[in-house]
């Protein structure tokens, strides 16, 4: 690939640092997530399920190199959100899990460069819309464990993290959360850090749940 053949024409010094970038890449999307969404339990929530997953594509890229991966993330994001909450009541944060596997391009030269391990932390956002307080964009912070690049294939990663607190809005209705674009600092086996973004494709639901407000 030519991004691969670029970095073999690198000096010493610069191949460290884009060995670092594609395993913070790796592991993006992961942190990918990638996202949380804002509502959970309160004392006068109903029963919390399992909402989503719902699966989307990336388009990522090491954002202090300047290198962009051309096949798509994928990210399958899912979090514990109540089915219903009392109008004005305090919603805590949910659990949010999102599994995240890199395009082929970004595994391929994670093994050509020798990278071995990957792990870090993920800036995710999301936004919530409807009987919420206040409405708009958040960011979960999301960990990422450390994970070995496999011989062949794909990376996944599986990050996990909360989402913030919330009042739900003092009249019924609906809270909708849904998934945005993720940032993550990866640190690989040789100790670099490197800082990836990812944006979400157009074209996509990423509704992850909705919570009724009675």
């Amino acid at each position: 690939m030519q991004q691969h053949g670029a970095f073999s024409q690198r000096t010493k010094t610069t191949t460290t640092r884009r060995l670092g970038g594609l395993a913070a890449a790796t592991a993006c999307v992961a942190a990918l997530g990638l996202s949380g969404p804002a509502t959970a339990q309160a004392s006068s929530s109903g029963p919390s399920v399992s909402a989503g997953p719902v699966t989307l594509q990336y388009s990522c890229k090491l954002t202090d190199l300047g290198t962009v991966f051309n096949d798509p993330w994928t990210a399958e994001v899912s979090a514990d959100l109540p089915t219903e909450v009392a109008a004005g009541a305090s919603v805590p944060g949910p659990a949010v899990t999102a599994k995240v596997t890199t395009g082929a391009d970004a595994a391929d030269q994670l093994r050509a460069l020798n990278v071995k391990t990957l792990e870090g932390t993920s800036a995710a956002g999301y936004s919530l819309a409807g009987a919420v307080t206040s409405p708009g964009a958040r960011t979960a912070s999301l960990t990422v464990p450390q994970v070995a690049v496999p011989d062949t294939g794909v990376v996944t990663t599986t990050a996990s993290g909360t989402g913030a607190a919330e009042t739900a809005a003092s009249t019924p209705g609906t809270i909708t959360v849904s998934v945005g674009d993720f940032t993550a600092d990866l640190t690989t086996d040789s100790g670099f850090v490197a800082h990836v973004g990812c944006t979400l494709n157009p074209d996509q639901d990423a509704t992850l749940g909705t919570i009724s407000v009675v």
